[in-house]
């Protein structure tokens, strides 16, 4: 599956709800989630793939970016309407900058896995997620 591809099943999976939903913040204390996003062993490791993929920009097309930032836009919005909480919209989209960012540079990390493995388990991440191997890309490929 090519970049294009790829970014194409990521908004597909959000325009449909199926990694951001309702389940996604039942029940979520948002004060206590930002909490534990913003305290290691979580920041660190966001700050750590963040980084990766800044490191390797340059390999992301000008098309590529686009792409990027019109999902970051959707995601902000779907979290926003679901939560009214922009706070958690922001970090909802900065998630998936570094998701969408990973695949098109096709990274293979066990952290950013399981961040993907969160939202497509409907679950909002935070605190410490447990590693997964395999490559992003094929997760993401594989998602319901």
């Amino acid at each position: 599956m090519g970049t294009g591809h790829q970014l194409d099943r990521l908004r597909e999976l959000v325009d449909t709800g199926r990694v951001v939903d309702e389940r996604t913040f039942a029940g979520l204390d948002a004060d206590a989630a930002l909490d534990r996003r913003d305290s290691d062993p979580f920041d660190s490791a966001w700050l750590r793939i963040f980084d990766l993929i800044g490191d390797r920009s340059a390999a992301i097309g000008p098309s590529e970016r686009s792409s990027i930032d019109e999902l970051r836009e959707r995601v902000f919005m779907r979290v926003y309407e679901l939560t009214a909480n922009s706070d958690l919209a922001a970090f909802a989209s900065d998630d998936f900058e570094i998701i969408a960012g990973g695949s098109v540079l096709d990274l293979a990390d066990p952290w950013l896995n399981a961040l993907w493995a969160s939202y497509a388990d409907r679950r909002f991440p935070m605190g410490e997620l447990r590693p997964i191997a395999g490559e992003l890309r094929e997760l993401v490929r594989r998602s319901k």
